[in-house]
């Protein structure tokens, strides 16, 4: 039973994929209009909540969050094709401005690169005893750093979940 749900899941998340890419086609985001769970529900024909929930379940993200990692992929292969400049591609995903798109855009890549490049995340443990030389880096200091507050906007805090 759960390997027919597991395997039924992926096969509605590619047709999300799918309706999603469709939908970027369509040209309706120059309009900032994104699609809501409504569309997405009744395209794939699955109920609102239950639609919530899958997605959720699967991806550990909203349609939201979801759609504009999608927007984000969508952005970095049109940016691939010369004629594309970073304002004709923020203009026909919707963006409000080509500075937001490229912050986000911008953001996503970071995020991307430093997910790969380290197989673990740098815990202040591991900051600390650098600092000292308990790491064999030699040190820089014999007292741990302050922490610095960093201030996300709220617009793209989901970018920095671990999920």
């Amino acid at each position: 039973q759960f390997i027919t749900r597991e395997n039924k899941n992926k096969t509605v998340l590619e047709e999300l994929e799918n309706l999603l890419d469709d939908y970027i086609a369509s040209g309706r985001l120059q309009g900032a209009l994104l699609p809501t769970s409504e569309y997405c529900a009744t395209g794939l024909g699955l109920s609102v909540p239950y639609f919530n929930d899958l997605l959720k379940f699967e991806t550990g993200k909203t349609l939201d969050e979801y759609f504009q990692l999608r927007r984000l992929e969508t952005a970095k292969r049109m940016l691939l094709k010369a004629e594309n400049t970073p304002a004709v591609v923020a203009r026909r995903l919707g963006y409000t401005s080509v500075q937001y798109f490229s912050l986000l855009f911008k953001i996503n890549q970071i995020i991307l690169q430093n997910h790969f490049r380290m197989p673990h995340r740098p815990t202040m443990q591991n900051w600390v005893d650098f600092l000292t030389g308990k790491s064999g880096g030699g040190g820089l200091a014999r007292r741990p750093p302050a922490a610095l507050p960093v201030i996300i906007p709220s617009s793209i805090s989901f970018l920095f979940s671990d999920r």
